[in-house]
């Protein structure tokens, strides 16, 4: 049986502290990109650069930040018009 993983076409990725720590995260992102899913990398703490694992999953593709109520009407539109 295929995990929702494998059916889904496209996997959300959260740029933050607790995620970039989570070892489930890690685990679900790293595997995201081994299936080449496309990867929709959101910012949702404000300032956060993502190292090691994460920096490599989320590298070279465009990252929407959420951190503010601001940013995150105005990301949510781009999401909707570039991803969806």
């Amino acid at each position: 049986m295929f995990s929702d993983l494998q059916r889904s076409d496209a996997v959300i990725i959260v740029l933050s502290e607790k995620y970039q720590t989570s070892s489930n995260c890690e685990r679900e992102a790293c595997r995201a990109h081994e299936l080449k899913k496309r990867i929709i990398p959101v910012v949702v703490e404000a300032g956060f650069a993502p190292r090691g694992w994460l920096s490599m999953v989320v590298a070279g593709l465009l990252r929407y930040d959420i951190s503010t109520d601001q940013l995150l009407e105005a990301s949510m539109e781009r999401i909707l018009e570039r991803e969806i």
